[in-house]
């Protein structure tokens, strides 16, 4: 099962570039590592969901694999009450017939 979130923009600005990082404040960089924690914690990856556009608003949604079925909805939960996340929902596959 698929999970779409959206971080805030500074956030999403800390994972997109990496030369971010270094003039990221203590702050900011204890909001990602609240993150990263919580993605450890459920063993979810997450990449980009639109990796090849350059607008920032665009940027900030991810796709989260590994989200398991039946904890779908504690591990939304936990994810919108982080900082760093302005919203999260799931994206079941879709099938078809």
């Amino acid at each position: 099962m698929e999970a779409v979130i959206q971080l805030r923009s500074d956030v999403a600005a800390l994972i997109n570039e990496p030369t971010v990082v270094e003039a990221a404040g203590e702050e900011l960089r204890k909001v990602k590592g609240d993150l990263d924690a919580v993605l450890r914690r459920w063993s979810l990856t997450m990449s980009p969901a639109h990796p090849a556009r350059r607008d920032a608003e665009l940027k900030r949604y991810f796709v989260l694999t590994g989200l398991p079925k039946q904890k779908s909805e504690d591990v939304l939960l936990t994810l919108r009450r982080l900082e760093a996340v302005t919203a999260a929902y799931s994206n079941p596959r879709m099938v078809r017939v």
